[in-house]
C-alpha cells in the first residue's frame, strides 16, 4: 500500500472529511483490509418489479461508505434488467449508476457491481440502501446481493 490510497468521503452527519486506507488488488478491487465488512447477504431480490428492494440499513450511530457489492446466483439469464443502487430516492444511484449484466446467464456466475468512483455518498445512520430497477426483466428474475464497506 503506497501512501497515497486511501477512500475518501465526507460524513454527512459532521460534514468531516473521512479517509480510510486501502489497497488497489492487482484486480482493480479494492481491499480495505480489517475496516471492511460483509454488511449484508439479500437473496432471492426481484428485478422484474418497479418496487425499490432494500439491501441494508445503517445501524443506529454509525455512518457506511459502501466498498463493493457482489451479484450472483441469477435465476435466469440477466437479458434486460438494469439497475442502480443508492441511498436517495428516487433515482437511487448515488453508489451504484444505472447497470446492465447481460453476463450473468445463470446461478453460477457472479459480478462485482462498478460504483460511482468519485463522489460516492455515504449513508447515515438508520438509512436505507434501495436497488432501483430501470428496466424490468420482463419476466419472473431474482439474484442475491452481498454488499461490503466500513462503518464509520
Amino acid at each position: 500500500m503506497s501512501a497515497n490510497d486511501y477512500i475518501t468521503g465526507v460524513n454527512p452527519a459532521t460534514g468531516q472529511e473521512v479517509r480510510v486506507p486501502c489497497e488497489i488488488m492487482s484486480d482493480g478491487l479494492v481491499s480495505i483490509g480489517k475496516n471492511e465488512i460483509k454488511l449484508s447477504t439479500v437473496d432471492a431480490v426481484d428485478l422484474n418489479t418497479a418496487t425499490n428492494q432494500l439491501l441494508y440499513t445503517v445501524p443506529t450511530g454509525k455512518t457506511c461508505v459502501i466498498t463493493r457489492i457482489c451479484q450472483r446466483n441469477a435465476s435466469i439469464s440477466l437479458t434486460t434488467n438494469s439497475h442502480s443502487i443508492g441511498w436517495t430516492s428516487a433515482a437511487y444511484a448515488d453508489v451504484v449508476a444505472n447497470a446492465t449484466h447481460t453476463g450473468l446467464t445463470g446461478p453460477t456466475l457472479a459480478a462485482w457491481l462498478v460504483l460511482i468512483v468519485a463522489g460516492i455518498k455515504m449513508g447515515t445512520a438508520g438509512q436505507p440502501l434501495y436497488l432501483k430497477n430501470n428496466t424490468n426483466q420482463g419476466a419472473a428474475a431474482t439474484a442475491s446481493f452481498d454488499v461490503f464497506g466500513i462503518l464509520v
